[in-house]
C-alpha cells in the first residue's frame, strides 16, 4: 500500500496526470521494459510521461529509448561515445543524421528526467548545451570525412555561446574559415556547400 502511495502521488504531482498514467499502462505491456511500479525506475518514467508530452511521444514510438531511465539511478552521459561509435561505423549521411536524432532523443530523455528530479537548472543548461555541441563535432567531422577537410569553423552564438541552451532553443551559429591569401571563390563555395550541407544534416526531418 506504500508503494502504491508513492507510485499515484508521481502521477498526481507531474504536469499531465493523464498523460502519465496512459503512457504508463501502454508501455507496461511491452516484455522488454518489465516495468515494476515499486521502482525509482519506474517513477522516474511516470515523471517524464506527466512532464513532456513531446518526449512521451518519442517514447511510446520507441519504447527502448526509456531502458537507461529503469535503473535505479539515472546514468551518466555516454553521447561522446555514441558519437564516437557512429562515426566509425557509418559513413552514409542519410543514416548518420537519423542515428544523430536517436542519439539526441535518448540523451534529452536523460536530462529531463535529471531535471524533473530537481537538478540544479545552471547544470540542465550546460548539458544540453553540450549536447548541442556535441552533435555539431559530430555532424562537422562527418561531412569532413565525406567530402575532405576544409577550414571551416562554427562559432556559437546567443545561449550556446553562453552554455545556457534550453529545450525550445534554437542555436545560432556563425561560421568563418581562414584564407591567408586574396579572396579564393573556389574555397568559399566548398565552404558554403559544407554549411549547406552539416544544416541538412542537423536540422532535415529523418
Amino acid at each position: 500500500r506504500e508503494t502504491d502511495c508513492e507510485f499515484w502521488a508521481t502521477v498526481f504531482a507531474s504536469a499531465r496526470p493523464d498523460v502519465a498514467i496512459e503512457g504508463y499502462h501502454t508501455l507496461a505491456s511491452v516484455a522488454e521494459l518489465q516495468l515494476d511500479p515499486r521502482t525509482p525506475g519506474a517513477r522516474r518514467l511516470l515523471r517524464v510521461l506527466g512532464g513532456s508530452d513531446y518526449l512521451a511521444r518519442k517514447i511510446l514510438a520507441r519504447p527502448s529509448l526509456c531502458l537507461p531511465l529503469l535503473d535505479d539511478a539515472i546514468p551518466t552521459s555516454d553521447v561522446a561515445t555514441s558519437l564516437q561509435n557512429l562515426l566509425e561505423r557509418e559513413n552514409n549521411l542519410d543514416a548518420i543524421g537519423a542515428e544523430l536524432r536517436r542519439i539526441r532523443y535518448a540523451e534529452m530523455l536523460r536530462i529531463t528526467a535529471r531535471d524533473l528530479e530537481n537538478a540544479p537548472v545552471q547544470e540542465t543548461a550546460a548539458e544540453v548545451s553540450r549536447l548541442a555541441d556535441q552533435c555539431l563535432q559530430a555532424a562537422l567531422r562527418a561531412l569532413d570525412a565525406k567530402s575532405g577537410p576544409s577550414p571551416l569553423c562554427a562559432m556559437a552564438m546567443g545561449k550556446l555561446g553562453g552554455n545556457e541552451v534550453n529545450y525550445s532553443s534554437d542555436i545560432d551559429l556563425i561560421f568563418v574559415y581562414d584564407n591567408q591569401q586574396r579572396f579564393d571563390a573556389e574555397l568559399h563555395e566548398a565552404c558554403t556547400r559544407k554549411v549547406a550541407a552539416l544544416r541538412s544534416l542537423i536540422g532535415n526531418p529523418t
